[in-house]
């Protein structure tokens, strides 16, 4: 039988330990994982994906996408988490559009489009909540927040208290105060 290489579009891939998880899940069923990274994997596999990899997946909080796009929604949230995530942060303005459209060979109108029939908020809405968690990720791990004010692109600790305040209904210092994080995890965002 010809083995053929297959790419696999993975929904809920947010970060190195993902990748681990899924690249363990298909190396246990005995496919071989050619190349891996944020909401993909390629494997070589000699007859079509087994339903047991679907399930396993699921068990870990994934899903293997089918539409074309599911997958183009992925892959803009992929390229938003690696843009703030993995990427050392923003130091200055981004062009969100010029760097989708790099990244999905997509016009953004239809980028937008597609992303508000799915999530049910607009690419820069996605972002803003994305952005904001991350702060109080970095908020909860003690980092300064001038610090995080500039690595996220929020121009001045001001805008970044006015955020806690709108999206929390508290200050900077009361939420560095309190011991819940409010944090919600990526793929809960939307």
């Amino acid at each position: 039988m010809n083995t053929v290489n297959c790419i696999l579009h993975i929904k809920n891939m947010v970060c190195p330990r993902c990748k681990y998880v899924v690249k363990q899940i298909c190396e246990e069923l005995g496919y071989t994982v050619l190349a891996i990274e944020l909401g993909q994997v390629v494997i070589k596999s000699q007859e079509p994906v087994a339903e047991q990899l679907k399930l396993r997946l699921e068990e870990q909080g994934f899903q293997l996408l089918d539409s074309d796009h599911e997958c183009l929604v992925e892959r803009v949230k992929v390229l938003l988490i690696d843009l703030l995530y993995w990427n050392g942060g923003i130091k200055q303005p981004v062009n969100l559009a010029e760097i989708l459209e790099m990244g999905t060979q997509t016009r953004f109108d239809k980028l937008e489009s597609i992303f508000y029939s799915a999530c049910g908020c607009t690419i820069q809405e996605y972002f803003d909540l994305l952005r904001f968690e991350r702060a109080k990720e970095l908020v909860s791990y003690h980092q300064h927040v001038q610090c995080i004010t500039e690595s996220l692109g929020y121009g001045a600790c001001e805008r970044l208290e006015l955020e806690f305040r709108r999206r929390l209904n508290m200050d900077l210092s009361a939420f560095i105060a309190s011991e819940n994080n409010y944090r919600i995890s990526l793929d809960a965002l939307v």
